[in-house]
């Protein structure tokens, strides 16, 4: 059956089918941002008014590992990419309220016993955690080595989308800016659990699946 598009009481009513948006002068396209475009998880997250997202599609472009020798502290790390870190990555729900994805032996790590990078200590290839996170009213997203020592190489912090008051989960504003810029490189951010910054710049983009 057709859709129908009624005006009854001073409202505009809508009968079945979807809503196309479309530009000035453009051609329409389906509207990518609706909840039924998302599949729902079965375990909601408390800070999602409209759907949660059993997964999410993330998209990295600009992100640049830092080369050379860091100092970190007593410590010399070379760190060489293995795998793509600007690509697309599917993020699945872990817990109520993140989604994450592992990509595996994607980092080589060389652990020097010098912070001039000079008489190699230990060399591992690591796995790369993308996670992101619903806290309330922000969306959080990071990728990094993280276990005995943590290794940011991407973090930014958004606001979420809002509708009237719903904090809204079906869609994700774009991460325009990595926190972590080149003069990060090498610096502890927590000295007591070993986290350092590796990787710098970069952006991304999430759309729900």
């Amino acid at each position: 059956m057709a859709a129908k598009i009624l005006f009854k009481d001073g409202k505009i009513q809508f009968d079945g089918g979807k809503i196309q948006f479309v530009p000035n002068g453009g051609t329409a396209a389906d509207c990518a941002c609706c909840d039924g475009d998302c599949t729902a998880s079965a375990t909601a997250c408390v800070n999602c008014d409209d759907v949660t997202p059993s997964q999410y599609q993330v998209t990295f472009s600009g992100v640049t590992e830092c080369v050379g020798c860091l100092d970190v502290a007593t410590t010399g790390i070379v760190i060489t990419e293995l795998k793509a870190l600007n690509s697309t990555f599917t993020l699945s729900q872990t817990v109520n309220c993140e989604w994450e994805f592992v990509l595996t032996d994607a980092i080589r790590v060389d652990e020097y016993d010098d912070n001039t990078c000079t008489t190699l200590d230990l060399s591992t290839d690591r796995d790369v955690t993308i996670t992101l996170k619903r806290n309330g009213t922000q969306w959080v997203l990071t990728m990094g080595i993280f276990g005995s020592e943590d290794v940011s190489l991407f973090s930014q912090t958004i606001a979420a989308d809002t509708n009237a008051g719903n904090q809204l989960c079906a869609t994700v504003p774009a991460f325009t800016a990595n926190d972590n810029t080149l003069a990060d490189c090498g610096n502890i951010y927590n000295a007591l659990l070993g986290r350092f910054y590796a990787g710098y710049g970069g952006s991304a983009t999430v759309v729900c699946l």
